[in-house]
């Protein structure tokens, strides 16, 4: 969580604040044949690129299928929207995981990042009361040749 003070000396605090400043959670993975960092939203329900990002990586040959976004479209998080100006699909992959992911394109500058389904896909986050289980490892590691 991020805390500032207020030129009044008021605390706030944020749940959540994407800004441009160095990330040390962001992942480097490939995008359509092009290395990019991302940051990872488990909470989010799409995966987001910014105008600057998207005009990167064209510059750099992304290979992918983008279309325009239809005019009415809009993502809203946390009590403001942003108009999207289209979307692109391409294949991600980190390490072994890959996967097909959307990602549609928001009219703003920030920091481009992954959604919940996305990063599973990848096997980069799991989630469940399993995750953290060590029974049965020992009997998986005898059987192994």
């Amino acid at each position: 969580m991020q805390e500032e003070l207020k030129a009044n000396g008021e605390q706030v605090d944020y749940a959540l604040r994407v800004t441009n400043e160095t990330h040390s959670n962001l992942l480097k993975l490939s995008v359509g044949g092009v290395k990019l960092e991302m940051l990872v939203d488990s909470g989010a329900t799409n995966n987001i690129g910014d105008e600057e990002t998207w005009d990167d990586l064209k510059v750099k040959k992304i290979k992918c299928k983008s279309e325009a976004a239809p005019i009415d479209r809009k993502l809203y998080a946390y009590a403001f929207s942003k108009p999207v100006k289209g979307r692109f699909i391409c294949e991600v992959l980190i390490g072994r995981g890959k996967a097909q992911a959307e990602f549609p394109v928001i009219k703003a500058k920030g920091v481009p990042f992954l959604c919940k389904d996305t990063v599973m896909k990848l096997g980069v986050l799991r989630i469940g009361a399993d995750i953290a289980t060590v029974a049965g490892t020992r009997q998986t590691l005898q059987q192994q040749p």
